[in-house]
């Protein structure tokens, strides 16, 4: 089978960054049988790399994105740029995956596209596109959520400064990419 590449898109924080680093460690050791190969910033620019260069080429080649949301994600010109190339890249292609993980309590007026955000960040999509069933993204519903989910199956955010529930959460995950 051949790798597939996994983007993680997420905003350095202190309880973000070493979550993060557990997820990544967790896809590494459960999903390399699966020939799936994530990308971390953190793990996977080598000194002297250009490091916008090796985001741009791993998003580029990436079967899945995956995007830690959270209000800093909304307001990082990085996040947004990763995201914007992942969005454009899908309304070409029909990939990457878009993959959503709640790091953060949110409301779901965050979680909206609105005008204003989609003229910032991306072009229409082209009638060839449509003809391809490639659509354009215009509402968060056309991103997939990997979760977390809690107990009585309702999107809950990551429990980043609890280890324990942090851990069940991230196994939640990993297993929800290895079903897609």
């Amino acid at each position: 089978m051949p790798a597939s590449n996994l983007f993680i898109s997420y905003k350095r924080g202190v309880h973000t960054t070493p979550g993060v680093v557990r997820f990544y460690n967790r896809i590494r050791v459960q999903l390399s049988g699966d020939g799936i190969e994530p990308f971390f910033d953190r793990k996977s620019i080598e000194a002297g790399d250009v490091w916008e260069e090796k985001i741009d080429a791993c998003i580029a080649a990436a079967n899945y994105f995956v995007a830690l949301i959270s209000i800093d994600f909304w307001l990082s010109p990085q996040c947004m740029r990763e995201l914007k190339m992942a969005i454009e890249r899908y309304e070409r292609e029909g990939a990457p995956r878009l993959l959503f993980v709640l790091a953060d309590r949110l409301s779901p007026d965050d979680l909206k596209f609105d005008a204003d955000w989609a003229a910032r960040h991306y072009q229409p999509a082209d009638a060839t596109l449509a003809q391809r069933g490639i659509n354009k993204v215009t509402a968060i519903g056309q991103f997939n959520f990997l979760g977390p989910y809690d107990t009585a199956g309702m999107l809950t955010s990551l429990q980043l400064t609890d280890e324990s529930k942090l851990d069940e959460q991230l196994a939640q995950l990993v297993a929800a990419i290895k079903d897609l």
